[in-house]
């Protein structure tokens, strides 16, 4: 598994661990869960942490991509995560339809690449139009 994986579930796992315990510190000073149980609720507080971890990481590995253009480049959208790609770094872009329902490459001046799905019911010519008015880059 990609580093990335475990950083974006360690660092939910964190937020959410520290949520749950500061939740049950404040119980505990209101009385409503003996400090003698704090250490075992806090044992179940990571599990619960954990869980909503996993949870969120499902959410976001299973929420769609969006892709749009704009007047400024490419907006790539999945769930809170937005990337931008300007016109001005796009050296070359190819599009793909080897594999079902097709892909658009794009290699970045900065050496950077990007594959981007298509759906079923995208005009190639439309992408590849823009694409060459927007970048002066060639297919």
């Amino acid at each position: 598994m990609s580093p990335d994986f475990w950083r974006r579930m360690l660092r939910s796992f964190l937020i959410w661990y520290g949520i749950f315990a500061a939740l049950l510190i404040v119980y505990a000073l209101a009385g409503r869960v003996s400090l003698q149980d704090l250490a075992g609720r806090l044992v179940e507080a990571s599990a619960f942490a954990a869980a909503m971890s996993v949870v969120l990481y499902l959410v976001w590995y299973l929420s769609p991509r969006k892709v749009d253009s704009g007047p400024r480049g490419i907006v790539v959208t999945k769930a809170d995560e937005i990337l931008l790609i300007p016109w001005k770094a796009i050296a070359s872009f190819q599009i793909s339809r080897t594999a079902l329902p097709g892909a658009l490459h794009l290699e970045l001046h900065s050496g950077e690449e990007y594959a981007l799905s298509l759906a079923s019911g995208v005009r190639p010519a439309e992408i590849i139009k823009e694409l060459e008015e927007m970048t002066r880059a060639q297919a």
